[in-house]
């Protein structure tokens, strides 16, 4: 029984990956006791402040940082995973960088907890997004800004 969370994988050329399997995938990231530029009880202030602002105070999973990941060369990133079993976000720590905007990391956490909001369907890949999380999510003025960002700084990414 695979952990029914999203993945979002983004390939060196800027591509979105959906089609591996979870049986493939890392298991679920725990928080990295790392040193970090944003810190977790910043990452706690915006799941509160977009909870606040895009939920309605219906969001109730907890967010920190995933591990760093080993040292070999990837060739796709997960930005952010929800784990509905858990209940948690974790986001990846390539995001806690001083380089790295807030905007980004706004748009990669809204995105997470949508899929708390819209739960995967039966059936469905369980990457892809009903009509109704599109929709939310483009409501988020900076979505453009930030995919943009993610596409143009991957490689910065990729090397964590």
């Amino acid at each position: 029984e695979g952990v029914r969370g999203w993945v979002v994988h983004i390939d060196r050329f800027g591509n979105c990956v959906t089609n591996i399997p979870h049986a493939q995938l890392a298991p679920a990231p725990r928080a990295s006791p790392a040193k970090c530029y944003v810190g977790s009880a910043i990452l706690h202030a915006i799941h509160a402040r977009l909870n606040a602002t895009w939920f309605q105070g219906r969001s109730e999973a907890d967010i920190g940082w995933a591990r760093r990941p080993g040292r070999k060369q990837r060739k796709t990133i997960r930005l952010a995973r929800y784990d509905a079993r858990l209940r948690e976000i974790r986001v990846h720590p390539a995001l806690d960088q001083p380089h790295v905007p807030a905007f980004v990391v706004d748009a990669v956490v809204l995105h997470a907890m949508l899929h708390q909001l819209f739960p995967e369907e039966p059936g469905r890949c369980p990457s892809s997004h009903s009509p109704e999380f599109l929709e939310r999510e483009r409501a988020f003025p900076l979505l453009d800004a930030a995919l943009r960002w993610q596409r143009e700084h991957l490689r910065a990414l990729l090397r964590g």
